[in-house]
């Protein structure tokens, strides 16, 4: 009866390992985008833009208001959307 819960234990086991080397999940790079709300673009233009010297890469109008986007790299890129009321939201 030992003999017999161990082997049973033993497939479990190998049958289990066997599917966990199966998967092929591609490599996690990085976060491409952080979205913020933010009461004024003036302010993060002279927080971003002037002294940390982040470029602005372009903006457009959204559903929610005016979104502005920084280039941090090649991949990655900082979204501000302006709403007057951002301070008040969670």
């Amino acid at each position: 009866m030992m003999r017999c819960l161990i082997i049973l234990l033993s497939g479990c086991f190998i049958s289990i390992q066997l599917c966990a080397q199966e998967i092929n999940r591609p490599p996690v790079w990085g976060i491409a985008k952080m979205t913020y709300w933010v009461s004024s673009h003036e302010l993060v233009q002279d927080f971003y833009g002037r002294l940390l010297g982040f470029d602005e890469a372009f903006s457009y109008q959204g559903k929610s208001g005016t979104i502005c986007s920084y280039k941090v790299n090649d991949r990655q890129f900082l979204e501000f959307v302006e709403n007057k009321n951002a301070r008040e939201m969670t």
